[in-house]
């Protein structure tokens, strides 16, 4: 039997689970956009780095001219030379500073193509210096042998710069590709999370509140009397299911109830309309059979008076006074008269 206390603990279930794949989502999502940004930090500055390279390179060879030009300019060596020993160390910092990078390997081994190159006219560049201040003819001999290095240095620095910008666009790619990954995902975990609430809020409406209201509603109206309602729900198996079948049976043992009360009451009221009846018939017929009654009772007292008790008629009360003894009677002459009469 699939309860509601089971029902409920599995959408609550389901909203937790839709709710933590909201926020590993929502975790990997700003993980990896994290890594992204910090990828794309890392070749931005691995970028910025090889441009300082690429435009250092072109310094060098333009300290190298000055060098070869310095009397018709009126440069000083030691200028010129700090110069060289400046833009030497930009190369320097900006190859070191993209070998410390993360770079992914063949980035990093583009950059490691460079070293030779570099240090090859790093060299030249400094001999070229030296020469033009010490034997300017012999500088200007070996400008096409400079110009070879400045050549080789650009096309590593290429390289190297093609690696980095492959890795740019790749890092680019893979981001967009996230974004938009990360962005269905948002919206699938919301829509997901939508609908296990609606589905939730129509369990809750639907599968208990408006049932339990029908029930509600049924016990309201059976406790005032009412008859003939059907009671739904009891084919559920749970516990609203229990709770509408007990709600029948009462209704049935109430509807039980009434009928044999309406059929006592039929009884009682024939009951009381044949007392009734009766009582009626026995008014009627004490009333002749008193005054018979009252008679016999007179003439049964009457008889035994006669029998138990002495009787003297009043008339004659008087003579058996006189003649008692003990009496002393002088009559007067009107008593007399009336005795005569």
């Amino acid at each position: 039997m699939r309860s509601i206390k089971s029902r409920t603990i599995a959408i609550c279930v389901a909203v937790l689970a839709v709710t933590l794949g909201v926020g590993v989502v929502g975790f990997l999502t700003q993980d990896r956009l994290s890594g992204a940004l910090e990828e794309t930090t890392v070749n931005a500055i691995a970028v910025r780095n090889h441009t300082l390279s690429d435009m250092a390179h072109d310094g060098l060879r333009s300290i190298v001219l000055e060098g070869l030009l310095a009397s018709e300019v009126g440069l000083d060596r030691a200028d010129v030379e700090a110069e060289l020993t400046d833009m030497t160390a930009i190369i320097d910092k900006a190859l070191a500073e993209n070998n410390a990078l993360g770079l992914p390997p063949p980035v990093h081994q583009a950059i490691e193509a460079v070293e030779a190159p570099l240090a090859d006219y790093v060299a030249a560049a400094q001999e070229m210096v030296r020469l033009a201040f010490t034997d300017r003819a012999l500088a200007i001999s070996g400008l096409p042998a400079f110009s070879e290095k400045f050549e080789a240095l650009e096309a590593s620095l290429g390289a190297a710069g093609d690696q980095i910008e492959a890795e740019v666009v790749r890092v680019e790619n893979n981001s967009a590709a996230f974004a938009h990954t990360a962005v269905w995902l948002a919206i699938g975990t919301m829509v997901a999370g939508v609908v296990v609430v609606l589905m939730l809020m129509a369990y809750l409406f639907f599968g208990v509140l408006r049932p339990l209201g029908a029930l509600a509603d049924l016990m309201s109206r059976l406790s005032r009397g009412e008859q003939g309602m059907a009671v739904i729900g009891r084919d559920r198996k749970d516990e609203i299911g229990e709770m509408a079948r007990a709600l029948a049976v009462f209704k049935e043992t109430s509807e039980e109830a009434r009928k044999l009360d309406a059929e006592v009451s039929d009884v009682i009221r024939t009951v009381v309309a044949a007392v009734e009846q009766l009582k009626q018939s026995a008014t009627s017929s004490s009333a002749s059979a008193d005054e018979t009654s009252r008679r016999r009772y007179i003439r049964d007292a009457l008889a035994i008076e006669r029998q138990e008790i002495a009787h003297i008629p009043l008339f004659q009360q008087p003579i058996a006074w006189a003649a008692r003894r003990g009496i002393d009677l002088t009559p007067s002459p009107p008593v007399l008269r009336r005795l005569r009469i």
